[in-house]
């Protein structure tokens, strides 16, 4: 546009006055070729602005197209990211979905062992009664029959204490009488000897033999007298033996019974302490549940909150966008956390192991730092 300008501006002196083309002083006219030059600049400079011009459209065209494809790579661009982000938002609402439904499957299986665990407590709690009535029953009958047992062993060692004391007096009588009859008896065979020497000529045969015979049948008496007495004080000693044996076999039989319902007790007791037990796994394992419960529920909020409202504005992110809750690491600690827990459970059940034992205390410390790790690695990652 200047050069056009200066083409078409007409010449001026040295003091800017025009100059004029025309008749010289002289009469001469001027040069016939220097007539078409100013017409020559101008459509020079007509056909350079008309270039400019076209080179100008030519430009905006092209910057057009280049931006047209350059928003449509960009559109596409966002599309596939959106459609990314769906992917992976639809991904974490099946994995919440599916974890709920595991959660409440868990849940409702907790309900209905804890309604069986309730109904056993109660049988349990029934059990122990009628166990405590029959031990107390036994105990009553025992103490009665023990009681009765005993008055009438002592009212018969009584009897036999008497019977032994006369069978004694009458022992010793007896024997007193024995050696009686035995001093008169040699003292009669000395007469008998010194009246045999004496009269030996003189008495007869058959007095004799009556005497003998009298004298016999004395000892037959007192040797059956002494045989009644000894059986008397064997007989005392039998009995005596048979009470002592039957006070040994009552006590016996007392502290048999007392065992077995001390066993009985301490199994009693030993079922009450897994019961309890496992109603503390239980509730470990529904905080644990609830914890879980709970995670899920941030993660799913945390999850909508980045979801983009319809209608608002999305910039597209700078970097690809990595799926969280399907990523190997998380998958991995999961998988940990449910192998855990299972060995846990089962170590427990079996009854020998219990909270405090320091295997069980492993495993929770092994849980807890995955819990930790598992949220650490979520809130790196988002």
């Amino acid at each position: 546009t200047l050069l056009f300008d200066q083409l078409t501006s007409r010449p001026t002196g040295a003091k800017g006055r025009e100059v004029v083309a025309g008749p010289t002083t002289r009469g001469t006219v001027p040069h016939s070729s220097s007539a078409p030059k100013p017409q020559l600049e101008y459509q020079t400079a007509m056909e350079l602005e008309l270039w400019k011009m076209q080179q100008e459209e030519e430009f905006m065209k092209g910057l057009k197209e280049k931006e047209e494809t350059q928003l449509k790579l960009l559109a596409e661009e966002f599309q596939k990211r959106d459609k990314q982000r769906e992917d992976v938002l639809k991904q974490k609402m099946d994995y919440y979905q599916s974890l709920e439904g595991q959660l409440a499957k868990t849940l409702k299986e907790l309900e209905s062992q804890r309604q069986k665990l309730k109904a056993r407590e109660q049988d349990m709690v029934s059990t122990q009664r009628r166990l405590e009535d029959e031990q107390r029953s036994l105990q009553y009958d025992a103490k009665r029959e023990k009681g009765l047992l005993q008055s009438e062993l002592e009212g018969n060692l009584q009897i036999e204490k008497l019977k032994s004391k006369e069978f004694a007096i009458q022992l010793d009588r007896a024997r007193r009488q024995v050696s009686e009859l035995e001093n008169k008896l040699l003292q009669r065979e000395a007469e008998f000897e010194m009246y045999k020497d004496k009269i030996h000529s003189q008495s007869s045969e058959t007095q004799l033999q009556t005497e003998l015979g009298l004298l016999k049948l004395e000892k037959a008496e007192l040797e059956h007298k002494l045989e009644t007495v000894t059986k008397s004080k064997q007989h005392y000693k039998d009995e005596w033996s048979k009470a002592l044996k039957e006070v040994a076999s009552l006590k016996h039989r007392e502290q048999t019974v007392m065992r077995d319902q001390l066993k009985k007790q301490q199994l009693e007791l030993e079922a009450m302490r897994v019961k309890y037990l496992r109603a503390e796994e239980q509730q470990s394992l529904q905080q644990q549940l609830q914890q879980i419960k709970d995670e899920t529920q941030r993660l799913r909020a945390q999850a909508l909150s980045k979801t983009p409202v319809p209608g608002t504005p999305r910039h597209t992110p700078t970097r690809q966008t990595t799926p969280i809750l399907t990523s190997p690491r998380l998958q991995t600690i999961d998988a940990n956390i449910a192998r855990w827990i299972e060995e846990r459970n089962i170590l427990l059940q079996t009854g020998v192991y219990t909270h405090a034992d320091p295997t069980i205390q492993k495993l929770d410390k092994k849980i807890q730092e995955a819990l930790l790790e598992k949220r650490s690695t979520y809130n790196s990652s988002s």
